[in-house]
Parts: C-alpha cells; sequence; structure tokens
C-alpha cells in the first residue's frame, strides 16, 4: 500500500497488494493527525492489484470506519472491477460523505474532483512526506 499527500484535506491510498493490520497500523495515525489539524478529510482510494484482505486488517477496518464515518467530505473509489463499483456503492451505508466511483482510466479525474494539488508525496514507512 502507498499512502499520499495530495493537500491538507486530501490523503490518497494506493492499494496494489493483500491489506495488512500493518498496512492499517501506518495509515490510521496519519488520518486521525490529519484529522486533528484540519478537520474532514477528503480520501482517494486506487484498488490495482488488490489481493484481499488479512483477517487483523479487516478488523481494523471496521474499527475505523465505525470511528470516522462521519469524518470525510469526499470519497474517491478508483478500480478496474465490478465489484470495486459495488465497494462504492457499499461505502455509502458507513461514510456520511460524497463518495464517487471512478473507473481506471479516471485516475487524474478523481484527484482533481477531490480538489488535490498537481503534486503529490509519497509518505514513508515511518509516516514522512
Amino acid at each position: 500500500m502507498k499512502i499520499y499527500d495530495a493537500g491538507d484535506k486530501v490523503i490518497g491510498v494506493k492499494i496494489d497488494s493483500k491489506l495488512t493490520k500493518e498496512d492499517y497500523q501506518r495509515l490510521i495515525p496519519l488520518i486521525e493527525t490529519r484529522l486533528d489539524k484540519v478537520g474532514k478529510l477528503k480520501l482517494f482510494m486506487q484498488f490495482e492489484e488488490f489481493d484481499g484482505i488479512e483477517p487483523g486488517a479487516l478488523l481494523e477496518e471496521m474499527k475505523f470506519d465505525a470511528k470516522h464515518r462521519h469524518d470525510f467530505e469526499k470519497i474517491a473509489i478508483v478500480g478496474h472491477k465490478r465489484w470495486h463499483q459495488w465497494a462504492a456503492k457499499l461505502s455509502e451505508i458507513f461514510f456520511d460523505a460524497e463518495i464517487k466511483y471512478f473507473g481506471a482510466d479516471e485516475v487524474q479525474p478523481a484527484w482533481r474532483w477531490l480538489g488535490a494539488r498537481e503534486k503529490l508525496r509519497q509518505f514513508d514507512a515511518s509516516g514522512s512526506v
């Protein structure tokens, strides 16, 4: 998983393997720190080679969703499989945010819809940009 800083209120996540508990232990503090600084966020999620989710990661996801269901303004979900569209629709149940699905060839329009800056910066393993 790669995590991007795309502006004060925009964080991007590119999922290119199986999601692990460690992925969430890295991502959640970044999001919570940003929430404390700027309030509601906009989230970009791109599914590339998503290979499932480990049970420990699923538990972290569920706890995060329950705690932060009102903390996002917009969520862009980018994917290339039919179930990615379904995931976007299902997310509307869990989050009080505007959620929009974009096809795999619509990465730039998804970033623009969120109001992301032109130059993305990737967070390293320690959470620094």
